[in-house]
């Protein structure tokens, strides 16, 4: 019975620390992102963006559905590539 708590405190030591490292790592990597211009027509509010000097985005806002929906610009394949989208109601919800 010691050697399974042993396995196990030490299997859960293990991934606290890998999971400590994952977050450590993602928290110096992350980029800010930086707005631009926006413009509204419609249920749509769209604005551009950067992250880094490399990637261009687009920023969209639908106002009914209540998402925001950002696109990187694939300037090689000349489309848009879907990047995340978030429930701005779940985002924004009172706390």
């Amino acid at each position: 019975m010691k050697d399974s708590k042993n396995m196990t405190i030490a299997v859960l030591c293990v991934s606290a620390c890998i999971l400590v490292t994952a977050l450590i790592l993602g928290h110096i990597s992350t980029k800010p992102a930086l707005a631009e211009t926006s413009v509204r027509g419609g249920n749509y509010i769209m604005c551009t963006g950067a992250l880094g000097k490399a990637t261009e985005l687009i920023y969209v806002i639908d106002i009914s559905k209540q998402k925001l929906n950002v696109y990187a610009a694939d300037v090689q394949h000349n489309n848009l590539v879907p990047i995340d989208q978030v429930n701005l109601k779940v985002a924004f919800k009172a706390r």
